[in-house]
């Protein structure tokens, strides 16, 4: 039972839908587009980091909290609509970020407010994961992430889905880590899982569910062409 379990746990955080994100015009404008460059890295290293995989290079955390000092503090609430940045992983993957929509408000500078931040990945073998929230809040001094209010990750391999949901995750730049807030729970082809909380070290690569922690593992289907039909 432990190594199917082990087996589980791979799965669940390995990937989901490939749907992609729509496309967003963003304004030339200088400071628009220093936001657009600022804020989207960040997005994609805090949500992306729900299923332990770096999507960019180890920089652009450092980078991203250095250069926003550079914004103007004495301007009214600074607003982004629609940000969007898409690439490619150390790995060679494709990847895509996006928000609805990201705000900064002066008085609290160092907080950034996002709107429905989702991230997209795929990787090899027809493999592509997904990690969604409704909303978002960028700490740049904690170094932290806070994801709220249905936060998702879908992986898909193949014909093959699964879907966790907890109400709420912590990501942490400075240990690498995201850790669920409230419960966790997730189903697919391949199971069902649930606990009450759930922990990613980014640096090993595994998850770790603690509480309560229920497995069913789903037994294989047969493919029509090995049963002849």
């Amino acid at each position: 039972m432990d190594q199917a379990a082990d087996n589980f746990q791979d799965f669940v955080m390995r990937r989901p839908d490939r749907r992609r994100l729509s496309t967003a015009a963003v304004s030339a404008h200088s400071q628009r587009v220093k936001w657009l460059r600022l804020i989207v890295p960040a997005i994609g290293a805090g949500v992306l980091m729900t299923y332990a995989l770096s999507a960019t290079p180890p920089v652009i955390d450092k980078a991203f909290m250095r250069d926003f000092a550079n914004i103007d503090t004495d301007a009214e609430n600074m607003r982004l609509n629609r940000p969007r940045h898409t690439g490619y992983d150390l790995e060679g993957n494709p990847f895509e970020i996006a928000a609805a929509s990201a705000l900064r408000n002066p008085e609290t500078p160092g907080l950034i407010s996002l709107d429905s931040p989702q991230a997209f990945r795929g990787l090899e073998n027809d493999e592509d994961v997904t990690v969604r929230a409704l909303r978002g809040l960028m700490d740049t001094e904690a170094k932290r992430l806070d994801l709220s209010s249905s936060v998702e990750l879908d992986h898909r391999i193949g014909g093959s889905d699964f879907t966790l949901n907890t109400d709420a995750a912590e990501v942490d730049f400075e240990n690498k880590t995201i850790k669920s807030v409230s419960g966790v729970s997730g189903s697919g082809d391949r199971g069902t899982v649930a606990a009450d909380s759930m922990t990613v070290y980014q640096d090993e690569g595994r998850a770790v569910f603690e509480g309560n922690v229920q497995f069913q593992i789903a037994p294989a289907k047969k493919k029509d062409d090995d049963t002849g039909g």
